[in-house]
C-alpha cells in the first residue's frame, strides 16, 4: 500500500512518526509513505514551458515508478499495489488516477476524505496567484 499524506497541498509529511506501520504489517500490508513538494515548490504554475507546475504530483509519480521497481525487494507485488490518500493525498489519488503519467503505477485505489475536484485543491488563477507572490517578494 502506498499512502499519499493530506495538508491541503500546504504541509504534512509521510513521516512513520503520524503513519506507524504497525496495525497494517500485523496484518502482511508493506506500507510506503513519501514525501513530495508542497506549497510553492510543489504547485506553483507560472504558465511557462520551462516551468509548467505541479512538480508535487510528478514527485509522487517518481515514488510510485521507484515503488513499482523496487517493492518486490521488500517482499512486495509490483502487480498488486494499491494507492491510498486522505484529503489531499486523497485528490492526488484521483489526479494519479485519470494521468498518463501514473499508467500501470497501481491497481487499486482508496480515496478517503477529498477531491480532485474540492475547490481548495484547485488553482482558479495560478498565473496571477505567481504573480501576487512575486510582487510580495519584491519582484516586478
Amino acid at each position: 500500500m502506498v499512502y499519499i499524506h493530506g495538508g491541503g497541498f500546504r504541509d504534512g509529511s509521510g513521516s512513520p512518526f503520524l503513519y506507524g506501520p504497525e496495525y497494517l504489517v500485523k496484518h502482511g500490508v508493506i506500507l510506503v509513505t513519501f514525501n513530495y513538494r508542497l506549497e510553492v515548490l510543489g504547485f506553483l504554475c507560472l504558465g511557462i514551458t520551462e516551468a509548467p507546475g505541479n512538480v508535487g504530483l510528478k514527485d509522487q509519480v517518481e515514488a510510485l515508478r521507484w515503488v513499482k521497481n523496487n517493492i518486490k525487494v521488500f517482499g512486495g507485488n509490483p502487480n498488486h499495489i494499491t494507492l491510498f490518500g486522505e484529503s489531499a493525498g486523497s485528490a492526488s489519488v484521483l489526479h494519479h488516477f485519470v494521468s498518463p503519467m501514473s499508467k500501470g503505477m497501481f491497481q487499486k485505489a482508496i480515496m478517503q476524505s477529498g477531491s480532485a475536484i474540492s475547490p481548495w485543491s484547485l488553482q482558479f488563477e495560478p498565473i496571477k496567484t505567481a504573480k501576487l507572490l512575486a510582487n510580495q517578494m519584491g519582484y516586478n
